[in-house]
């Protein structure tokens, strides 16, 4: 039904290239093995070594044809790990991607070259290509939904935090220090086992952990916290977040939900922000109701207003509010008031 070519400029590639394999898998549309084997270096702005295009108009070009709507996916992983939407290709760049249909190429060919685009003024340029034309009417609909998928998982500019650009060396070296659990001496005493830490670190990043140690109390006497409320993974989370502002695991939105607590129990407000910004990136249906009740509880605005932007637009949180099935406070952040169907009316009281 459709058929689709990229023209490229040829040059002489090592086969073991890691880089080169992210974009061989890209182009497969493997996300499992691109999580698995793309490099924990790999650069984000990097470009196609021949066409000279970025990663998501690698993906959105090898998403149209078909389409093939295993690169939504794909897009939003690619933007939730450090794809830049804006970031344009270089005015040397040659290559172009074309699609047309089966039975009349010569009739129906199309073609958008990548010179001068970014990844939004790629899609764009291809929507206005594909407009009014019934033929290529699915087409036209994957645009729209990779489109949404990248601007939900970008996040936004304006979250009043600034960052600078640190040396790979610096924060291997603080993970060093983070795993010399010989010279640790505070343990917090979780649900499943027990974290450790520096006892200098925590109180100088925490006024409440400072006061709590520096003084005579249980914890301050035994250099112990419980928390039995926290499993070790979010409290693992934390620290690796404040030592190194970083982590090796892949955590689950319940674990980073935990460790925000703790951030906003403590008075870490940096770690707070960070937190805020990382949920903000992992909202799903799943998950929606927990982030959204922690963001109305913390009074968190970057979130709240990032579950509201969702909720919106998710068909699954609208129908659940349409039924009064969200909690009340959640139902608050839409407006929303709801009265369920099986509610007592109040009684009838004869009054004095």
């Amino acid at each position: 039904y459709l058929g689709c070519s990229k023209e490229r400029i040829s040059v002489a590639m090592k086969s073991a290239d890691e880089n080169q394999i992210v974009w061989d898998l890209l182009e497969w549309g493997n996300l499992e093995a691109l999580k698995k084997f793309t490099p924990e270096n790999f650069d984000w702005r990097a470009l196609h070594p021949t066409e000279k295009n970025t990663l998501l108009m690698e993906g959105v070009a090898c998403g149209l044809a078909g389409p093939n709507e295993a690169y939504l996916d794909i897009i939003e992983w690619l933007v939730r790990s450090g794809a830049d939407a804006g970031q344009r290709t270089p005015s040397s760049s040659q290559g172009n991607y074309s699609i047309w249909l089966i039975e009349d190429p010569d009739k129906t060919k199309l073609t958008v070259a990548y010179k001068g685009h970014s990844a939004i003024s790629y899609l764009l340029a291809w929507k206005r290509e594909l407009q009014d034309k019934a033929e290529w009417s699915e087409n036209l609909a994957y645009l729209d939904k990779a489109l949404a998928k990248i601007t939900l998982a970008t996040r936004p500019r304006s979250l009043g935090r600034p960052k600078v650009a640190v040396d790979n060396s610096i924060v291997e070296l603080w993970e060093k220090v983070l795993d010399a659990t010989a010279s640790h001496n505070l343990t917090f005493e979780t649900a499943d086992g027990t974290v450790t830490a520096h006892a200098h670190v925590l109180t100088a990043a925490s006024p409440v952990l400072k006061a709590m140690l520096d003084s005579s109390m249980q914890e301050g006497e035994s250099r112990r916290i419980r928390l039995e409320d926290c499993s070790s993974a979010s409290v693992s989370l934390f620290l690796e977040t404040l030592y190194t502002c970083s982590t090796r695991s892949d955590p689950k939105s319940q674990t980073v939900l935990m460790a925000l607590d703790l951030a906003h129990r403590w008075q870490v407000f940096a770690l707070v922000a960070i937190f805020s910004e990382v949920l903000q990136g992992m909202l799903c249906d799943e998950n929606f109701v927990a982030i959204a009740e922690a963001a109305l509880l913390k009074d968190l605005e970057s979130v709240k207003k990032a579950c509201h932007h969702f909720g919106l637009e998710s068909r699954s949180v609208q129908e659940r509010l349409k039924k009064g099935l969200l909690p009340k406070t959640v139902q608050d952040l839409f407006g929303h008031k709801v009265t369920p169907a099986n509610s007592e009316q109040p009684k009838k009281r004869r009054r004095f």
